[in-house]
């Protein structure tokens, strides 16, 4: 995962094609469905722990299927498929 303010040093560290090539990328948006049900009636940190397990185990799905996860967006995840997959042919 890059920080917020990544540098083109840490760019290119981080994702080892060079600058300009092309390579097919697939990005992920995984939401909980119902949280906001899930969060009436219920402490908010009842409901945070909720939301942690969940993301918890869709970012070690995401892991064991090869990608990144990226970002995390309240209840949501952003995940990233083929960053070090091969060039365009």
């Amino acid at each position: 995962m890059l920080p917020a303010h990544a540098t083109v040093a840490e760019v290119n560290r981080s994702w080892p094609a060079g600058a300009g090539d092309e390579r097919y990328l697939v990005v992920m948006f995984v939401d909980m469905p119902g949280s906001t049900r899930l969060a009436k009636g219920r402490l908010p940190f009842d409901t945070v722990f909720v939301i942690n397990q969940f993301l918890n185990a869709v970012s070690r799905a995401v892991v064991a299927a090869g990608g990144s996860p990226n970002q995390v967006l309240e209840d949501g995840l952003l995940a990233l498929f083929g960053r070090a997959s091969s060039r365009l042919r």
